[in-house]
């Protein structure tokens, strides 16, 4: 595991260009991520040992790495209650959505990944709780993401931006963006939701003034009036200012002229200043272990990479601990598939 660790360090200095200090663990850590490292299997993370954050050991199982029976969820996912808790209060229409931003609220918390690998709670905790890790899953429920950090503003910007067009876009940014943004616009995380159609649902059913930039799926009828009025389109010129400048939709889609002029109007009426809701979850969360509240940064990104490892997420691009010890590499890593009809089946509500 020592070895596992400094491999890992390493390529995170490499990639991050982070001091030393920040990725390699420390002689007194070892102890508290090998506790991890022990507790998890092919099939299950069940933290037999935890006796932290109020975890009480069964008698049964008390001081031993193995269960005794089939392990059973003990602990408890509750709410905050607090009114500024994204979380319990979020604030964004849930109408249209049967999936709620925390996956789970109750008793006997455990979460079921992609793969089919289970996660059981190791501690009680709530919404505030601090030193977690969590996992994100997308409402298409094709791919997931261990994470760390809050992911809503950049992936509502990224889904607008990518709506809207690089050259409108940058028509109203105004500004240089900045080596946090350029960072982010290239996780998978992101990239992921910018084409995927259950994604982009959340995000139209939140933001309906965004529907203009969806094209419209072409009928037969259309297919044969657009082949009559083709030579009419090249030889007039085009009077629109910045309909032309939107994403070129997937084949057998297209912009309507009323499209066309509502995406012009509504650049004309700035409706971008006030849009999208940058709060909007394009994610269910879900805790599926938490590290003791002296765990540092290092501690938690290694027990990261564990479950990165075990669940084999599409989305994260650093923390596959089996890419430094096999030379077969698995498609855990591979870009997630992306469905090339982004705009099909979306639902004007």
């Amino acid at each position: 595991m020592i070895k596992l660790n400094q491999l890992f360090a390493a390529n995170r200095i490499h990639c991050f260009s982070t001091r030393p200090d920040q990725e390699y663990l420390s002689e007194e850590e070892y102890s508290l991520v090998l506790e991890f490292f022990l507790q998890m299997d092919f099939h299950l993370f069940y933290m037999k040992t935890c006796s932290y954050r109020g975890a009480q050991l069964s008698i049964l199982d008390e001081k031993s790495l193995f269960c005794l029976s089939e392990p059973e969820a003990r602990y408890d996912m509750s709410r905050c209650h607090q009114l500024s808790c994204c979380l319990c209060y979020p604030s964004y229409k849930l109408a249209y959505r049967q999936q709620q931003p925390i996956i789970q609220f109750g008793s006997h918390q455990q979460h079921t990944f992609i793969n089919g690998y289970r996660s059981i709670l190791n501690c009680p905790a709530t919404c505030t709780t601090r030193n977690i890790i969590y996992v994100l899953t997308c409402p298409c429920q094709q791919v997931d993401y261990i994470g760390e950090t809050n992911h809503q503003q950049h992936g509502n910007r990224i889904v607008q931006e990518f709506l809207l067009g690089k050259k409108n876009t940058a028509h109203i940014r105004n500004e240089l963006p900045s080596f946090e943004t350029l960072v982010k616009n290239d996780m998978k995380l992101y990239q992921h939701s910018t084409h995927c159609s259950s994604a982009i649902q959340w995000f139209l059913d939140e933001n309906p003034h965004y529907w203009p930039f969806i094209p419209r799926k072409l009928t037969e009828a259309d297919e044969q009036r657009e082949e009559k009025e083709l030579v009419y389109y090249i030889a007039e010129p085009d009077s629109f200012t910045y309909a032309n400048d939107v994403p070129t939709p997937p084949n057998g889609y297209r912009f309507s002229d009323e499209q066309k002029n509502a995406i012009d109007q509504f650049f004309r009426e700035k409706i971008y200043l006030n849009t999208p809701n940058l709060h909007l979850d394009l994610y269910q969360a879900a805790i599926v272990a938490i590290l003791p509240e002296y765990a540092t940064a290092a501690v938690r990104r290694f027990v990261e990479a564990l479950f990165i490892t075990h669940t084999e997420t599409k989305l994260n691009t650093i923390g596959h601990l089996d890419q430094f010890v096999s030379t077969h590499t698995t498609n855990q890593t591979s870009a997630p598939m992306e469905c090339e009809e982004w705009c099909r089946n979306l639902v004007r509500r």
